[in-house]
């Protein structure tokens, strides 16, 4: 069996944070496994959280090449960091380094934004049907509604998407502030812009107007909120359509947990080709969490969490972060028993 170690697991055994675990013990334990690796998403994180104390990140480095423990690429080449350009800052080159630092945090605000509108999206989906829809939609309804919406909130082209400025804006109030009361707040905002947006599409659609062609009549940009009120305005087919504001405090905390799960199912049945199981099991606890809880709060570390899901089930993820053991256990069981085992041997003495 394969393992791979989350970011916390990482700190504590190249010594650069102090936990329950005994460091020695816990890479002991790690040997248990036929095969045992970094992922490329811990360096993603360890290189931007260290930016400023670079003697850090090159005492991570050192203690990786020093064991000779390999780091997992598992992001697009176009984005990925490994294997060569860790190599490289061994050399220290203070230059070099910055480079690596800056490169890191763009991708990963990357990362954080198109995983920030696969959940606004999905968040989205869950809360029409339970305000507008409840079980109107058969299977196929169901599909052609999820079809709509994502070419309506992500487009044909992802660097149209019409939440993505609105995201990026969100994220960098995020980095600036740390408020996450806030940053949920921005999200459910977004939520709530593309609900309306959509009804809107669905009552011209309704009008005889092809959901596809009304898209492309209208450019549809990144600018889209104030664009699409204009055409509200001035358009002959929708000039007298009731303007359906929603309200914002309606989309958290009104739903049964029955409801919820029911509604939450669907989705997840939806996703299953789109994404692994683990980070769609992920995606719906966090929507419940989201929905379920008015004082919830959606924070950043949740985002890289997510996708080390995409390892589930073929690797052991090795974590002492107990939401995401949680989810690794729902995945599955044995698993996340063994995972919690190699965690309570490695416990210090």
């Amino acid at each position: 069996m394969k393992a791979v170690i989350d970011t916390n697991i990482l700190y504590y055994i190249s010594g650069v944070s102090e936990t329950i675990y005994d460091r020695k013990k816990l890479l002991s334990n790690l040997n248990y496994y036929d095969h045992w690796c970094v992922s490329e998403l811990g360096i993603l994180e360890m290189l931007a959280k260290f930016a400023d104390q670079k003697y850090i990140i090159v005492s991570i480095i050192n203690f990786l090449h020093d064991e000779n423990i390999e780091i997992n690429p598992i992001l697009e080449k176009k984005y990925s960091i490994c294997n060569e350009n860790i190599n490289n800052a061994l050399s220290h080159d203070i230059k070099f380094l910055n480079f690596l630092t800056v490169e890191a945090l763009r991708v990963k605000k990357h990362l954080e934004n198109s995983y920030l509108r696969m959940l606004i999206i999905s968040i989205a989906i869950v809360y029409l049907n339970l305000a507008f829809y409840k079980d109107k939609f058969s299977d196929i309804k169901y599909q052609q509604f999820i079809d709509n919406f994502m070419l309506l909130s992500i487009g044909i082209d992802d660097e149209k998407s019409i939440c993505k400025i609105e995201i990026e804006n969100a994220l960098e109030d995020f980095y600036k502030t740390q408020d996450q009361c806030m940053f949920k707040d921005r999200i459910i905002e977004i939520v709530a812009d593309i609900c309306e947006t959509y009804l809107l599409f669905v009552e011209v659609e309704s009008k005889g107007i092809n959901f596809r062609d009304f898209i492309g009549q209208y450019d549809i940009k990144n600018e889209v909120y104030s664009e699409i009120e204009i055409i509200h305005a001035n358009n002959k087919l929708t000039r007298n359509i009731s303007n359906r504001k929603i309200q914002k405090a309606k989309i958290v905390g009104n739903y049964s947990k029955e409801e919820l799960e029911i509604t939450l199912s669907r989705l997840k049945a939806s996703l299953s080709n789109i994404l692994p199981q683990g980070e769609i099991v992920y995606i719906s606890e966090l929507i419940k969490k989201i929905l379920e809880h008015k004082d919830s709060k959606i924070e950043k570390n949740d985002i890289i969490d997510s996708m080390y899901f995409k390892y589930v089930p073929e690797y052991h993820l090795i974590t002492c972060d107990e939401y995401m053991r949680k989810i690794i256990s729902l995945c599955n069981v044995d698993n996340g028993k063994a995972i919690n085992s190699i965690l309570e041997r490695s416990i210090r003495s």
